[in-house]
């Protein structure tokens, strides 16, 4: 929904696709959630565990290692999609 987001901050889905050198013979689906650690030094969550909030990009970031390492490494049978949903953590327009 983007309530709280300006437009260059607005949720986005990101798209990846390796398509092998030969037929494939089977087919792999990634998706990951990247939110990203910014609320402007807000701690919003009770009892100070906002600092936790870090790993909430871990999956994305999973995503995104595993197209690196299929880029270096070329497989050759598997196609492999890739879905990132990324997300700034603000808490106002402004920030």
């Amino acid at each position: 929904m983007n309530r709280a987001s300006e437009a260059r901050h607005a949720a986005r889905v990101i798209f990846l696709t390796y398509e092998p050198p030969e037929a494939p013979k089977k087919n792999l689906f990634l998706i990951g959630k990247g939110v990203t650690y910014d609320t402007g030094g807000a701690d919003i969550k009770s009892g100070g565990i906002m600092a936790g909030m870090h790993r909430d990009k871990c999956g994305a970031a999973a995503v995104a290692g595993f197209f690196e390492t299929l880029d270096k490494n070329r497989p050759k049978n598997v196609r492999v999609y890739g879905a990132m949903a990324m997300v700034r953590n603000s808490i106002g327009k402004g920030c």
